[in-house]
C-alpha cells in the first residue's frame, strides 16, 4: 500500500506545483566540487559539507554519515577510529557538548564547516598549565546567511507498524551569542542505516522497544569581560525489554551451560542544568564560576528466569527473580577557578576548587522475590531493600607558570582530592510477614513505608548477612614539575608527577562491632607531551601520561552483598588503587592541491594493580561468590590509518581505513579442587579494513563500499573457548536530486559472518533502506516516505567473551519500518 501511495504522490505534486525551472539533463549536472571535502589547517581537520550532495531536510547526523572516515552509531561519533567526546557550536559548547542533541537538531544545510581537533582541558585553557587532560571535539560553524535570525523546524511522522515521531527545534546564532530550544517525542529509531557494528555487536543491542522524550534550552553570550554558557535539559524514556541469553562457562572440573529468559520494564526521568560564567575584570584576572545540578528518578521491573545445566544438559538449578526498584538521585557540583597573570611574558598563577555541594544520594525501594528450584524443591526469598548513600568529592588544583629564557616555562601543578562516601545497605526478609502471593511493586512498598502500613515488624527482619553500614575516606595528592618549551613549530613539555594516596574505611554489620582499616600508596611517573608542526598541513604529536583509579567503597568493605543467591559479592579491605600508563602517537597530513589526506593514530595502555575478582564456583547449586582483588598483566594496543584522496578533475574520491587492536586481559578463576585462584589471560586481536569509493555530482551521490574484519580470541586457561570470527561486508548507497525538488535515495548492504560459534550470528544478512521526498514552498515544506530494513533482516545481538565464559544475548528491537514524515522549516 505504501508504494501505491508513493506512485500516486508523484503525478499529484506535479499538478499542484508549477515547474520551478526547466529539467536539466544529467550529463549537464556533472560538476566537480569547488572545494575539497577534507583539508588540514595546523592540528585541525576541516570538513566542508558543501562538497557533499545532502538532502534539504538533512541534519548534522546525515552530514557526518556522508563524510569518509566518520562513523555514527546512535549518539556515538567516531572519527578515524577515535571517539569524539564533545560537540561545539562556533567554539562554544552546544547543550553542554551533548553529541546526540546536536546530531538531531542542527540543520545540515546551515553548516559551513566542521572542524575536528583535540581540545585541552578547561583548567589548561584558563591557566596555560598543561594538566595532561584533553578531549577530541567536533566544532560546527554556521553559514552567514543563517545567522542573526531565528531558524527552526518542526517534524512529525507516522510509521507502520504503530510508531510515531515528533520533534521541534529553534535557534538564533550571532557573532557573540546563540540560543536554542529543542523538544522531541518518539518511539522510532533515529536513522538505523546498516545495522552492523563490529563482530561482537549486531544491531541496536539492548535498547529494546523505547519511547523517548526530551526538551531543553541552551544559551551562550560572549562579551568583552563576561562570557556566559548555560543549558537545561529534560530527558526520559519508557522501555520494554526482552532478552534471551545463552552462556558457556568453564571451571576446573566442569562446564556450566546457562540460559536466561528475561522481561523488564524501565522508566527514567532526568533534569540536568549547568551554567558557566567567565569574568575578566582586567587583563590580569580571570574568574570562572560553574554550577551543575542533576536530578533523576528511575524505576524498573524485571522477571528473569535463569537455568544452569551440566554438559549433559542436566538441569542443576534454576532461579526466578522478580525485582522492582525505584531510585532517586540528587547531585550538585560547584567549580570555581581564579587565574592571575602577572606580566606579558606569561607568568601566571591559578587556583581551582571543585566540590560536590549536594553530594549524590541514592534511595532504592526494592522488592525482591526469588524462587530457587532444585531436586523438585522450591524456596522463596522476598526482601525489601533500602540503600541510601551519599558521596562528596572535594578537589583543589593550584598551578604556577614561570617563564624564563626564550620560549621556556617552568610549570608546577598541585592537585588534592578528598573523597568521602557513605552507604547503608538494609535488607529486610519479608517472607514470613507478607501474605502468600502478596508480592508488591517498589512504588507501593515505598508508599507503604511513608504511610506506615508496612508490616510493623519489618525492621526487625534485617538480614545480618547482607546488611551493612560503611564509610570511606580517601585522599589523593598529585604534584608535578614540568619544563615547557614553546616555539612556532615545537611545543614540548617534560616533567615528573608524584602521586601519594591514603585510604581509610570504617564499616559495621549487624552483630559485628565496627571495624576500620587504612592503607597508603605512593607512585611516581614521568609526563611528556610533544607537538611538532612541520607545516600548516602536517603535524606530529606524542603524549605520555599516567592516571590513578581508586576502588569503590563497596569493593573495599568485606561484607556479603547481593540479592541473587547464585551471585554473591564480597569486598576486600586490602584492595589497592590501580595506575594506568597511556602513550599516544598521532600524525596528520593533507595536500589540498592533490586533494589527499593521511591520518595515523597509535595508543598503548598498561594497567598496574588492575581491578579484578576471584570467583568461587559451587557445582552443587551453580552459584558463585565474587571477591574484589588486584591483578597485573592488563594492557592494550590500538592503531589506525586513514587515507582519503579526491581525484583531480573528476567527481571521484577514495577512502581507505585500516584499524587494528590487541587486548590482553588478566583475570582470576577459582579452582575448587586446589582451593585457590588460577590466573588466566584473555587475548583478542582484531583487524578491520574498510574501503569506500564515492562519486559526487551536483545532483547525484553514489558510494560503493566494501571491507572485512577478523578477530582472534583466546583464553589461556580454557583454550576451548577461543574463536576466530570473521566477516565480509559491502554495499552501495546513492541519492538523486530530481527536478521540482524530488529526491530519491537508497542504501543496500550485505554482511556475511562466520566463526562466532553461534548460529544466529553465522549467516548472511542483507539490508535495504530507501526513501523518496518532495519539497514544497521553496523547500520550506518536505514530505518524505522512507522504508528502513525493508528486507526485515535486522537483529539485535551482542556477544561477550571472558577468560572463562562466552555469552550470546538476543534482544527485541525495531525491524522493518515504513515512515511517512512531514517537515516544516521556518522562516523562509
Amino acid at each position: 500500500m505504501s508504494f501505491l501511495l508513493l506512485l500516486a504522490l508523484f503525478p499529484l505534486t506535479l499538478l499542484l506545483q508549477a515547474p520551478e525551472r526547466p529539467p536539466i539533463p544529467l550529463a549537464a549536472a556533472v560538476v566537480v566540487a569547488e572545494q575539497p571535502l577534507v583539508r588540514t589547517v595546523g592540528d585541525t581537520v576541516v570538513f566542508s559539507p558543501d562538497a557533499l550532495n545532502i538532502e534539504e531536510d538533512a541534519m548534522l547526523e546525515d552530514v557526518l554519515k556522508a563524510i569518509p572516515g566518520m562513523e555514527v552509531d546512535g549518539g556515538t561519533v567516531t572519527l578515524y577510529g577515535r571517539k569524539v567526546e564533545k560537540l561545539l557550536l562556533g567554539g562554544r559548547l552546544y547543550f553542554g557538548g551533548d553529541i546526540l542533541t546536536g546530531l538531531r537538531n542542527l540543520q545540515g544545510d546551515a553548516i559551513e564547516s566542521i572542524r575536528a581537533y583535540e581540545r585541552p582541558s578547561e583548567f589548561t585553557r584558563l591557566s596555560g598549565v598543561d594538566d595532561g587532560e584533553s578531549e577530541p571535539v567536533l566544532d560546527v560553524t554556521v553559514k552567514r546567511k543563517f545567522m542573526d535570525a531565528w531558524k527552526g523546524r518542526v517534524q512529525g511522522g507516522w510509521a507502520w507498524p504503530l510508531r510515531y515521531l515528533s520533534s521541534a527545534n529553534a535557534g538564533m546564532i550571532t557573532d557573540t551569542s546563540h540560543v536554542g530550544v529543542v523538544a522531541s517525542f518518539r518511539n522510532t529509531p533515529s536513522h538505523s542505516g546498516i545495522t552492523t557494528t563490529r563482530l561482537n555487536h549486531f544491531g541496536t543491542g539492548a535498547d529494546g522497544d523505547r519511547d523517548r522524550r526530551e526538551a531543553g534550552v541552551d544559551f551562550s553570550r560572549k562579551r568583552s569581560v563576561l562570557d556566559l554558557d548555560a543549558h537545561a535539559k529534560y530527558t526520559g524514556y519508557d522501555a520494554a525489554l526482552r532478552r534471551q541469553s545463552f552462556s558457556e562457562t568453564h571451571y576446573p572440573a566442569s562446564v556450566s551451560l546457562g540460559r536466561v529468559e528475561a522481561s523488564s520494564l524501565n522508566r527514567s526521568d532526568a533534569l540536568r542544568g549547568e551554567a558557566e560564567l567567565s569574568w575578566r575584570p582586567s587583563k590580569r584576572w580571570t574568574f570562572l564560576f560553574k554550577p551543575f545540578v542533576n536530578l533523576s528518578a528511575t524505576g524498573s521491573w524485571s522477571d528473569p528466569l535463569s537455568t544452569t545445566y551440566s554438559e549433559e544438559e542436566v538441569a542443576l538449578n534454576a532461579v526466578r527473580q522478580q525485582t522492582a526498584s525505584f531510585q532517586r538521585r540528587a547531585e550538585g557540583r560547584l567549580t570555581f577557578q581564579a587565574t592571575r597573570r602577572f606580566d606579558k611574558k606569561g607568568r601566571t598563577a591559578s587556583l581551582r576548587l571543585y566540590e560536590a555541594l549536594l553530594g549524590t544520594t541514592d534511595h532504592y525501594f526494592n522488592d525482591y522475590r526469588a524462587e530457587t528450584f532444585k531436586n523438585g524443591k522450591t524456596t522463596l526469598r522476598e526482601q525489601y531493600i533500602r540503600t541510601p548513600s551519599s558521596r562528596n568529592d572535594f578537589q583543589l588544583q593550584a598551578s604556577w607558570n614561570e617563564p624564563f629564557g626564550k620560549g621556556f616555562h617552568l610549570q608546577l601543578l598541585l592537585q588534592a582530592r578528598l573523597m568521602s562516601h557513605s552507604i547503608n545497605r538494609n535488607f529486610h526478609s519479608l517472607e514470613d510477614l507478607l501474605p502468600e502471593g502478596g508480592w508488591l511493586s517498589a512504588r507501593s512498598l515505598r508508599l507503604r513505608e511513608q504511610l506506615g502500613t508496612l508490616p510493623e515488624d519489618y525492621a526487625s527482619c534485617r538480614d545480618a548477612d547482607l546488611s551493612s553500614d560503611g564509610n570511606y575516606t580517601g585522599v589523593l595528592l598529585t604534584g608535578s614539575a614540568s619544563l615547557r618549551y614553546v616555539r612556532k613549530k615545537v611545543n614540548l613539555l617534560a616533567g615528573v608527577s608524584l602521586k601519594p594516596l591514603w585510604n581509610r574505611v570504617r564499616y559495621s554489620t549487624t552483630g559485628v562491632s565496627a571495624a576500620h582499616f587504612a592503607s597508603a600508596q605512593f607512585y611516581a611517573a614521568p609526563n611528556l607531551t610533544l607537538r611538532y608542526n612541520k607545516s600548516k598541513t602536517e603535524y606530529f604529536s606524542m603524549l605520555y601520561r599516567s592516571a590513578v583509579s581508586t576502588p569503590s567503597p563497596l569493593s573495599l568493605i568485606p561484607v556479603r552483598s547481593g540479592t541473587n543467591p547464585l551471585s554473591v559479592r564480597v569486598g576486600n579491605p586490602d584492595l589497592k588503587a590501580s595506575f594506568t600508563h597511556r602513550l599516544e602517537l598521532h600524525y596528520n597530513y593533507s595536500d589540498p592541491r592533490k586533494g589527499s589526506s593521511l591520518v595515523a593514530d597509535g595508543e598503548l595502555r598498561l594497567v598496574e594493580n588492575g581491578f579484578a575478582t576471584s570467583t568461587e564456583y559451587i557445582p552443587e547449586t551453580g552459584g558463585k561468590t565474587f571477591r574484589s582483588c588486584n591483578i597485573d598483566g592488563n594492557w592494550s594496543a590500538r592503531s589506525a590509518v586513514s587515507f582519503t584522496h579526491a581525484f583531480k578533475d573528476t567527481p571521484l574520491s577514495l577512502l581507505s581505513h585500516l584499524d587494528a587492536g590487541y587486548n590482553n586481559d588478566a583475570i582470576y578463576v577459582y579452582n575448587s579442587k586446589r582451593k585457590e585462584d588460577e590466573r588466566s589471560v584473555l587475548s583478542r586481536l582484531s583487524v578491520r579494513e574498510r574501503v569506500e569509493l564515492s562519486a559526487r555530482w551536483r545532483k547525484v551521490n553514489l558510494t560503493l563500499r566494501g571491507g572485512g574484519e577478523y578477530s582472534l580470541e583466546h583464553s589461556l586457561l580454557y583454550p576451548a573457548l577461543g574463536r576466530q570470527p570473521y566477516a565480509l561486508y559491502g554495499g552501495a548507497d546513492g541519492s538523486w536530486s530530481l527536478p521540482h525538488r524530488w529526491r530519491l535515495s537508497a542504501d543496500y548492504g550485505f554482511y556475511a559472518m562466520r566463526g562466532s560459534g553461534y548460529e544466529l550470528m553465522d549467516r548472511n544478512y542483507h539490508f535495504l533502506h530507501a526513501s523518496i521526498s518532495k519539497g514544497f514552498l521553496q523547500g520550506r515544506l518536505t514530505l518524505k516516505l522512507s522504508g528502513e530494513d525493508l528486507l526485515d533482516q535486522g537483529r539485535h545481538l551482542t556477544t561477550g567473551f571472558s577468560a572463562s565464559a562466552r555469552r550470546l544475548n538476543q534482544y527485541n528491537g525495531f525491524g522493518r519500518l515504513i515512515l511517512l514524515q512531514l517537515i516544516w522549516k521556518f522562516p523562509k
